[in-house]
């Protein structure tokens, strides 16, 4: 299709075209001739199609009305008129992503889908869901994802409920992420960003339903809209659905959505806030200190980028300067930052944890006498071009993590689209790269950071430090503000939130009609493609080396993965294994120091990671299974010999005794191992309960949870006192691992590709010892503990789970977690109770557990857990119903992948022993799930909840209150 500049297509106006070479497309940009609704399109070969419409939402206040807003629409809209058609399609559409995003200034809708019927299907029900919702027919919709009074009689303590409401108490329940919210109110005090989009748990509740409404009907129009689509779809089909379907509706209207700039400070902006510890937790070096540093609009393509490098040259790497000297001068134990290009204007942010209010001073005073350092004396070459090479080789490998590219670029459009720049800047940096290149020894970071940090006038300095028992006192005084509000209600309204309450659980429990979900776009059987999708794998033997080798297009990048197995380490030294992969590569060589280590991996290595992973054996019915240590590293296909060089230098010539370095290390570790408990309550409750049902649990669990978590608070304690003898133990630890009889390498790339790296593998392997080594058994699983584990937090994380015969297992299980999680579950667990999430898993090492996320019940969700036997025996859906279901769940099975995923998941099925025909027979067991296979796994779940293996991990004084729980483990 030849479309022309200045010409109208289906009520959109071509206004520009633009040939993106750096991601290999052609971006349309299009406004509407009546609504002036902006709309991109970038066509490109990617059948992964991409649909988002946005709107700029900045607030007025912390009440978190776009975050429930963003809930709310799909909670049923005027052609879909069912509670949750959200929900629906979850369960039963093809896509590969279907969410919705809630930002400081904007709220976004994306969809991505490979099947074409699929991607228009959710295109309409997110576009009926923004522009028709039900909100305005519904206000319990508006109390249940937002809050309401929770009181079903007059004698009842009064309560608030809603899942924003849980979900952002489980937020502000992490200092890391409180911190992150604080900074924009103060940094930025004069503009939007100083409220709170997500919404404070402490206003949320001062939200009425007509300020809600009001906020949805100013925004939520054409005028105020910024339409994306990506792939290879048909863009003349697609314009003509969006307009004729939906724009075609509406008329222009002027909103002002304006974002204002900050202005210039007077003097810098200093503040001191303070978040909640135990009441006997000690409070030393608990403190958080921040610097801030406004830097320009987000529409500046040039420093969009420079600064990202500049911000990782800084602070990210382990050898980065600041971070460095912030260490070296002990000001924090940990040390972090970020450039955050997301907003109007963009900001360099500076995090030192584990620190004291009295180093405030200490701490502004280090990171401006060394700046000035570095503009004076110039910044280390080699560290200026790893950083350049480290984020130029991830913008062209353009690895997505998970989500759609599409989404990725939509992001980056918006980072300059919604402030009035060029919506494309952000897609094109060859040229800034090219002058970034051209001057960057000539003084360009030095002049960046002389100019807008060491002469910066915006700057603002935060102290956040602990007081203990705030949260308490909180509660005390929400339960004090509740009880005054109940006193203050006459009988005729206390009758009044009874009743709105029956009425939105009347709403809850009402099924909704079938002619309604019937409307709902739904795929058939057909749309199915019957066959799995399987990574080419092979294993070679070159020269005595066993290397398995994926052929697939690389497009020249290299994914090697450098597996050595472990089972040479003892069951009492597991957790050293873990430890070895956080450190390694963070200490001094024989031939580098840490620094100049950082600098070389970088410059000539795109990514590097050590990562200790246990894999399963399908093989048979046993639970056996195989640890390995993966060295997995990304290089352009020219760099792969230096690669293994460098590698080998790390795991045969570390040294693991300076001292200073381990402390340093350590500290930090133990600071972000404390902020991933809180931030993933759910996966630290998994892991435990995992533990105590399966040795590969147990093995599991002394790697990445809570174990893992004691165990480096040990290794701290025992440095603290200047005990070192972890320096022997990992040492130890790496040449029993590190030995040629371990290794198994893999490749991934084309046949002449593999030639020239598995010869070099081949040298690598040559070079490492070779010895006789033992093995070992690992049969440790804890058995029944059931623990509350105890944060400050402010939500639990509630997990049940048990173990089966894995020769049971069928893919129809994948089946049942798509029918438990988006039904069952999220109705009793969600939607009436008020959590964030729930989640049913079903693995096929026979391991199952349902697992609540930042919950504001215990037993309430784990009698929810129980009632799941007698929701299977009396489960009954038409055949309809039921093919959603299984199309849901094939969803989750064709999520396309990445070139990396790709060889990390044909390495799982290989280490696995998972073969393509297991994959393809699971794939046959999912399509031919029927009512009466559901309906028989009750006996299944029932002798799972059987073993009464309970963990839940949150606030301390729920969870002491519950009388559920064996034992309880403090996490201070």
């Amino acid at each position: 299709m030849n479309l022309q500049i200045g010409n109208s297509y289906h009520g959109f106006k071509l206004k520009e075209k633009r040939t993106l070479h750096e991601i290999n497309a052609e971006a349309l940009i299009f406004e509407h001739d009546v609504t002036k609704a902006k709309l991109i399109k970038l066509i490109c070969d990617d059948d992964n199609k991409v649909f988002a419409i946005g709107f700029r939402t900045p607030p007025d206040n912390s009440t978190g009305v776009p975050h429930i807003i963003e809930h709310s629409v799909l909670c049923g809209s005027r052609k879909f008129d069912t509670k949750e058609p959200f929900v629906e399609l979850v369960k039963s559409s093809l896509n590969t992503f279907l969410n919705a995003m809630t930002y400081p200034d904007k709220t976004i809708y994306p969809i991505a889908s490979r099947n074409e019927k699929d991607f228009y299907n959710l295109m309409d029900v997110y576009l009926d869901a923004v522009f028709y919702p039900n909100i305005y027919k519904h206000e319990e919709i508006f109390m249940q994802e937002g809050w309401s009074y929770k009181l079903e009689n007059k004698d009842d303590e009064l309560k608030y409920n809603g899942v924003v409401y849980s979900e952002m108490k489980g937020v502000y329940s992490s200092p890391d992420s409180y911190l992150y919210r604080q900074i924009p109110k103060i940094a930025l005090s004069n503009t939007q960003y100083s409220n709170n989009s997500g919404g404070d748990p402490d206003y949320i509740t001062d939200l009425s339903y007509e300020e809600f409404i009001a906020f949805h009907k100013k925004y939520y129009h054409p005028s105020n809209s910024y339409i994306f689509l990506y792939g290879d779809g048909d863009t003349d089909k697609e314009l003509s659905f969006i307009n004729d379907n939906y724009l075609k509706d509406f008329t222009y209207q002027e909103i002002d959505s304006e974002i204002k700039d900050e202005k210039e400070y007077e003097s810098t902006r200093e503040a001191v806030i303070e978040y909640g510890i135990g009441k006997d937790e000690d409070d030393k070096e608990k403190t958080y200190l921040n610097m801030n540093f406004i830097v320009d609009k987000s529409s500046n393509n040039e420093l969009y980028f420079a600064f990202e490098i500049l911000s990782h040259m800084l602070l990210t790497s382990s050898g980065a300067p600041l971070k460095k000297e912030l260490l070296d001068k002990k000001v924090a134990k940990s040390v972090t930052g970020e450039y955050d290009n997301g907003m109007n204007q963009t900001m360099f942010t500076i995090i030192a944890k584990n620190s004291e209010e009295s180093k405030k001073e200490e701490f502004k005073n280090i990171i401006f006498a060394k700046l000035e350092e570095l503009v004076e004396n110039g910044i280390d070459k080699d560290v200026i071009e790893a950083s350049v090479n480290k984020v130029e080789f991830a913008l062209r490998e353009a690895e997505s993590y998970g989500y759609p590219k599409g989404l990725i670029y939509y992001s980056k459009i918006m980072d300059s689209y919604l402030y009035g720049g060029d919506p494309l800047c952000h897609l094109q940096y060859e040229d800034v790269f090219k002058k970034i290149r051209s001057e960057m020894f000539n003084g360009y970071f030095e002049g960046l950071i002389k100019k807008y940090i060491l002469e910066n006038k915006n700057i603002s300095l935060i102290v956040m430090k602990p007081h203990k028992g705030l949260n308490e006192e909180k509660e005390a005084k929400l339960k004090e503000k509740l009880k005054d509000i109940k006193n203050k209600m006459s009988d005729e309204e206390l009758e009044e939130v009874i009743a709105k309450g029956k009425k939105l659980l009347e709403r809850q429990n009402t099924p909704d009609k079938k002619e309604n979900l019937d409307k709902i776009p739904s795929l058939s059987l057909e749309d199915i493609n019957k066959k799995a999708e399987i990574v080419p794998t092979e294993l070679r033997r070159n020269n005595g080396t066993d290397i398995i080798y994926h052929d697939f297009n690389t497009n020249k990048i290299a994914y090697v993965s450098l597996n050595f197995k472990s089972k040479c380490i003892a069951a009492e030294d597991v957790s050293y294994i873990r430890l070895l992969s956080d450190i390694i590569g963070k200490l001094n060589t024989e031939k580098y120091d840490y620094v100049k280590l950082n600098n070389v991996v970088n410059i000539n290595i795109g990514e590097v990671s050590f990562t200790p992973t246990a894999f399963n054996d399908y093989s048979g019915n046993d639970r056996g299974f195989n640890p390995y240590f993966s060295i997995k590293f990304k290089s352009l296909m020219n760099n792969t010999e230096k690669s293994l060089e460098i590698i080998e230098e790390i795991i045969m010539k570390t040294i693991y005794n300076d001292k200073e370095r381990l402390k340093q290390i350590i500290g930090d570790l133990k600071s972000r191992l404390q902020s991933m408990i809180i931030q993933n309550g759910h996966m630290v409750t998994y892991r435990r309960m995992l533990s105590y049902l399966s040795d590969k649990g147990a093995y599991d669990e002394k790697l990445y949870g809570l174990s893992y978590y004691k165990f480096i608070c040990s290794i701290n304690d025992s440095i603290e006192k200047d005990d070192f003898s972890v320096a022997d133990k990992l040492k130890e630890t790496a040449e029993k691992i590190f030995n040629r009889e371990n290794l198994i390498a893999s490749f991934s790339g084309d046949e002449e590709d593999y030639n020239l790296v598995s010869k070099q593998i081949v040298d690598f392997a040559g070079h490492l010892r070779n010895e006789t080594v033992k093995s070992y058994s690992y049969d440790k699983k804890a058995g029944k503990l059931n623990e509350g584990i105890l944060t400050q937090g402010e939500v639990n994380y509630v997990g049940k789970g048990g173990i089966f015969d894995r020769s049971k297992y069928t893919g129809a299980l994948n089946v049942l977690e798509t029918i438990l999680s988006y039904d069952y579950l999220w109705n009793t667990v969600r939607v009436k109770g008020g959590a964030y999430g729930v989640f049913s898993l079903f693995r096929r090492d026979g391991s199952a557990a349902f697992l609540s996320y930042r919950d504001p019940n215990i037993n309430k969700t784990i009698n929810a857990y129980d009632g799941v036997p007698g929701y299977l025996e009396n489960f009954d859906v038409d055949e309809k119903q039921m093919t959603k279901y299984v199309i849901g769940t094939i969803s989750k099975l064709d999520q396309p992948l990445s070139n990396s995923s790709k060889a990390d998941h044909g390495d799982a099925c290989y280490f696995s022993k998972i073969t393509g025909n297991m994959i393809q027979r699971e794939r046959e067991q999912v399509i031919n799930t029927d009512v009466t296979t559901i309906r028989g796994f009750k006996n299944l779940i029932e002798s799972i909840l059987s073993e009464q293996c309970i963990c839940a991990l949150g606030n301390e004084n729920k969870i002491k209150n519950d009388s559920i729980f064996d034992n309880f483990v403090s996490v201070k």
